[in-house]
């Protein structure tokens, strides 16, 4: 492959992000593969990361710096799609970096494929089950190794052909605080034709326990939890719906299963403590 043939656009949402901006946008600049084009959409930052986004502009013309009122990740991801310009998106949070040869990895990799998966390091709190494999996968199989826990359902470490982003990928209620990557990814996997699962780690997954992924959980409300499964429902195309059908009823079962789990444990608690 001939890498001038194909600009990347990646897109950073910024928010509140001055600790970690700098790094971010130095792993994405420094990256070996140059035909890239970086938008940096800060969602209304109430700290120095917009200041920091504008010293960067100036520094190098392959940035776009783009700042709008406080609106969610997922709405800022939208506008740095909308104003991107390449033929492959590539996300990344503020708050991570990515290894040198990362893009370069996924692009070589692109052929014949609408969207490229490589892996996460992730050094965190939580355990990271996610397997490491090389697969060339249908729409459906990409779907069904998503709902197991085979593909991680993030919207990084990946390439994304633009073209696969209509109005409705990401037009997604500010409600949704958690999952809202499940949905898109759902609903780009469901247009594609190939799926590519690269075991290459292209990725440095930083956690940073002040973000909102490390808000309350919502799975806790049985509200919630039919708001995402009403999305998701919404989301199957019509073509798809009896093969997907049995992959969301398991979905959905989880949701139950998981919202009766944490609340019996509430109700057992408060029984014993009034014995």
């Amino acid at each position: 492959m001939d890498e001038v043939d194909d600009l990347i656009s990646v897109v950073v949402p910024v928010y509140n992000a001055e600790k970690y901006i700098d790094k971010c946008v130095e792993s994405i600049l420094n990256q070996s593969y140059k035909n890239l084009e970086l938008i940096l959409v800060d969602d209304g930052s109430s700290d120095l990361s917009l200041k920091k986004c504008e010293a960067k502009k100036e520094c190098d013309s392959r940035i776009v710096l783009i700042s709008q009122k406080n609106s969610g990740v997922t709405k800022a991801r939208s506008v740095g799609v909308e104003n991107a310009t390449g033929k492959w998106i590539c996300f990344v949070d503020a708050d991570d970096v990515l290894p040198v040869d990362s893009i370069r990895c996924l692009y070589m990799n692109s052929e014949g494929a609408d969207i490229v998966v490589g892996q996460i390091h992730y050094n965190g709190t939580y355990e990271w089950n996610y397997p490491i494999f090389k697969a060339c996968l249908s729409s459906f199989d990409a779907i069904e190794a998503m709902f197991h826990e085979r593909i991680h359902s993030g919207p990084v470490a990946r390439l994304i052909k633009r073209d696969l982003f209509d109005a409705q990928v990401l037009d997604i209620t500010r409600s949704i605080t958690h999952g809202e990557d499940f949905i898109m990814n759902y609903r780009l996997f469901q247009k594609t034709e190939s799926i590519k699962v690269i075991d290459c780690f292209v990725y440095e997954y930083v956690e940073n326990l002040q973000g909102s992924s490390n808000n309350n959980d919502p799975y806790r409300s049985l509200k919630y939890c039919r708001l995402q499964e009403k999305i998701l429902n919404e989301s199957t195309l019509f073509c798809n719906k009896k093969r997907m059908k049995p992959l969301l009823r398991e979905f959905y079962w989880l949701h139950r299963k998981g919202f009766l789990k944490k609340w019996t444990k509430i109700f057992v608690k408060k029984i014993f403590n009034q014995i």
